[in-house]
């Protein structure tokens, strides 16, 4: 007892100490309150970003450059410093395309768009004004002569292909630097898919107009998009779209977003998602669902109907992987965007589980597999889905996957998926069934006989 009232005595005292606030440090947090601002209009008007750390995690590789550093998130990477020559040489050569304008007359333009340049970054930039715009000078239109060059050798090889196919020389053959590098323009072709590598649409648009007055980057794009392993609408590269988008990857999400009917959302009781999760595509078989490749215009317009999972084709390999993780990372961190890309992740993921699932969805060409292995397509779908945070109410595919719960959820496909399930899961097991059927039927058959004979005695 005397022990306990020390405790309570000290408690006490305790209790009775003045704890006294440092003025100091009181004033220095109002002066900081007082610098602080509710609205960051710099994070609103934010387009180009880091790939969050938790998403990173998964696959840092797929959001790292290659060969060379656009824009300032990279610029003070050694091992793509090594390949600044290759950009001077590209940068030389946009220069010469037009002899009537100066190297100043680029950095005049540059500079009067550095500030909405800057402002497109999400990170507070420190870099020197004059290093920033050098930079960005440097970076467009190395990034708008390699779209050139490339579109220029797309339409010479078309040519070479026609009736005049003498005449015609590529790109490639006529200027020896070119060709020196053509083996890079794949990873180049990478570099400039990177959510952080991107550089403003609005600097692109306006050097190609200084070398080439009344040009569009529309059919240098519409060449440039055809090189990635996604299915997108060509169509929506339009000079509208290219004006409003505020980088070359937001311009590729804007010409996958599946058409305005899937997208639109049904009212009522039944629009909640259901909280049952979606079989893989072995189960779905089993629940007598039947997956056709869809001719579509975009990878993302998938539809179910009846008893038929449309899905469009898709070739899977590292390439796939990277674009898809950065055009998630791009909705994860710039919410207009929308979840489409997201939302794929998520119904991939959910009916591939195992190698079985990705060999059944290649049997029905629906995957193109670019990696060797199925096991390595359903690791790179496993895992897209990992860190990133999605609406199943709001996302595009909700009503799909109600639609295929629904149809799942039947007595009758329930039935049958548990006969496929159980009995039919291999050759020899099917084949036991049906001898099992056969012998059941040949013994109400020899009863019947047996029972006709019986009554023809009598």
């Amino acid at each position: 007892m005397p022990c306990h009232r020390a405790m309570r005595e000290t408690s006490a005292a305790e209790m009775q100490v003045v704890i006294r606030v440092d003025e100091a440090a009181v004033s220095s947090m109002r002066k900081k309150l007082e610098a602080t601002s509710l609205e960051d209009r710099h994070a609103e008007q934010a387009t180009i970003f880091r790939v969050p750390h938790n998403i990173r995690a998964i696959d840092s590789l797929a959001y790292e450059p290659k060969i060379v550093s656009l824009g300032p998130y990279h610029a003070d990477n050694e091992r793509l410093g090594a390949w600044d020559g290759l950009k001077w040489r590209y940068f030389k050569k946009f220069l010469n395309r037009n002899p009537n304008k100066h190297l100043c007359d680029y950095l005049e333009e540059v500079e009067m768009l550095a500030l909405a340049a800057r402002t497109a970054y999400s990170e507070k930039l420190g870099m020197d004004p004059a290093k920033f715009v050098e930079m960005m000078l440097l970076d467009c239109c190395f990034v708008v002569e390699l779209l050139l060059v490339q579109m220029e050798e797309k339409q010479q090889a078309e040519m070479r292909m026609g009736p005049k196919w003498q005449e015609a020389s590529s790109t490639f053959e006529q200027d020896p630097m070119i060709s020196a590098w053509r083996w890079a323009l794949p990873l180049l072709a990478h570099d400039v898919m990177m959510l952080e590598n991107q550089l403003p649409l609005v600097v692109l648009r306006s050097l190609l107009e200084l070398a080439s007055p009344g040009a569009s980057l529309k059919e240098p794009l519409d060449y440039f998009f055809r090189n990635f392993p996604l299915t997108i609408n060509i169509e929506k590269i339009t000079d509208d779209n290219i004006k409003n988008s505020p980088h070359l990857l937001h311009l590729f999400h804007t010409c996958i977003v599946p058409p305005k009917s899937m997208i639109a959302k049904k009212s009522g009781k039944d629009s909640r998602p259901s909280h049952t999760p979606m079989p893989c595509a072995r189960e779905l078989r089993e629940a007598r669902v039947k997956f056709v490749k869809k001719e579509a215009a975009s990878f993302l317009d998938i539809s179910f109907r009846g008893n038929k999972m449309e899905i469009p084709q898709v070739w899977v390999d590292d390439e796939t992987n990277s674009l898809l993780r950065n055009l998630i990372a791009l909705e994860q961190c710039y919410p207009r965007a929308g979840i489409y890309v997201t939302t794929y992740a998520w119904f991939m993921d959910r009916i591939i589980d195992t190698p079985m699932d990705v060999a059944l969805l290649r049997q029905h060409k629906i995957i193109e597999n670019g990696l060797g292995s199925d096991e390595d397509v359903a690791d790179v779908f496993n895992k897209l889905g990992k860190e990133v945070i999605m609406d199943l109410q709001a996302c595009y595919l909700s009503d799909l996957g109600q639609a295929v719960t629904k149809h799942c959820d039947n007595k009758c496909n329930r039935r049958w998926a548990s006969l496929n399930h159980n009995y039919l899961t291999s050759p020899w097991a099917i084949i036991s069934v049906f001898a099992a059927i056969l012998l059941f039927l040949l013994t109400i058959i020899q009863t019947i006989f047996s029972v006709l004979s019986y009554i023809k005695q009598s």
